[in-house]
């Protein structure tokens, strides 16, 4: 008689598993993309995950079934909403009932670090990266971190984070009293689409938001460094906004799906990513699994990612200027065309049973 992995065997072992909902309602950031195929491969494994959330807001990879919706509070739900706020009254509706849980926040802080916690209780955070503390600036984000943070780690039974650069960022800043609790357990890669792109063939796309650290000014100044070529950028309205006014060869993209993003991914030659932080850097992974060179700033998590296809990568120094990068694209534009190598980097079923083994080592 043959068994299954152990993984299977145990989990009707487990208590209830239940998620901290904040962040995971947008899943084209990098927190709600993580959740969300990381939830689905979770269920594949035989676990589904209750999710908390305001009335009306379960993220979309959730059933009502399994969503735990928080009442609403005297001071509103705009206060319920905040970050220091959210997984108090998220944890006080999960423990409704009597059995003992494991509480999972997968968007960096958000474990409930004041008020009273059952005993019986464990608890596991999912931090990304800590680069709001790490880019130097006082923003209403890097504060919260830098008051937060200490405290989640002191609570967390065990950490989560996706690369082996961000969990030892996080030693570095905090101290090495949590490495016994910490771990690496990576993103996973979905499989290239096979859908053919009818979008416009481009020489070079770049996938990133509007903060400061991504740098998209200087996708900017690289296309007017190279007429000739022609570029997109994928961003929100702030990233738009801080790259100011385009030359004609950029053409910019909000909100797409998968498909359309797929889609885009297939047109391109190469992708740009000039941001000084990453903390594993899920558009580097999909660009090299579909054949695209990466052209990237070394020194964070993505140095990881481009690791697994080193041919298809170059990495530059933060300190390398718009003639450095112009030159290492029209480089790699040189070359021939790549087609879809077989990259071994991380699928989204292991991310699943490396998670799981965590939650089945807090039993």
């Amino acid at each position: 008689m043959t068994t299954g992995p152990s993984y299977i065997l145990k989990q009707s072992q487990l208590p209830r598993v239940v998620w901290d909902g904040l962040g995971l309602l947008n899943t084209h950031s990098g927190v709600g993309n993580y959740g969300a195929n990381l939830y689905k491969n979770l269920e594949h494994l035989g676990i589904s995950p209750e999710v908390t959330a305001q009335t009306g807001r379960l993220p979309g990879f959730v059933t009502s079934a399994r969503g735990i919706i928080l009442p609403p509070t005297l001071l509103g739900r705009k206060f319920q909403a905040f970050k220091p706020s959210f997984p108090v009254y998220s944890y006080r509706a999960a423990i409704n009932q009597h059995q003992k849980i494991i509480y999972h926040g997968l968007s960096n802080i958000n474990l409930p670090c004041f008020g009273r916690l059952r005993s019986s209780d464990k608890f596991v955070i999912t931090i990304h990266d800590i680069i709001p503390i790490l880019t130097g600036k006082n923003s209403a984000l890097g504060l919260q971190f830098r008051w937060l943070m200490p405290r989640v780690l002191e609570r967390a039974d065990r950490v989560i984070t996706g690369s082996n650069w961000a969990r030892d960022s996080i030693l570095e800043v905090f101290g090495a009293r949590y490495s016994e609790k910490i771990e690496a357990v990576g993103y996973g890669t979905a499989k290239t689409s096979n859908i053919p792109s009818t979008e416009p063939s481009i020489d070079c796309l770049t996938i990133a938001r509007g903060e400061s650290y991504k740098r998209l000014e200087l996708i900017t100044s690289i296309a007017r460094n190279c007429p000739a070529r022609q570029f997109a950028v994928v961003t929100d309205q702030a990233g738009v906004s801080r790259m100011g006014h385009l030359p004609t060869n950029i053409k910019t993209y909000s909100g797409l799906d998968d498909e359309r993003l797929s889609k885009l991914l297939l047109s391109a030659r190469a992708l740009l990513q000039p941001s000084l932080f990453e903390g594993w850097c899920l558009p580097a992974a999909a660009a090299l699994n579909s054949g695209l060179y990466v052209i990237y700033c070394s020194g964070s998590g993505i140095d990881e990612v481009c690791a697994h296809a080193p041919e298809q990568a170059v990495a530059l120094r933060p300190e390398k200027t718009t003639d450095d990068w112009s030159e290492a694209l029209n480089g790699v534009l040189r070359r021939p065309k790549t087609t879809s190598p077989l990259i071994n980097l991380p699928t989204w079923e292991e991310v699943a049973q490396k998670t799981l083994k965590i939650y089945q080592s807090l039993v």
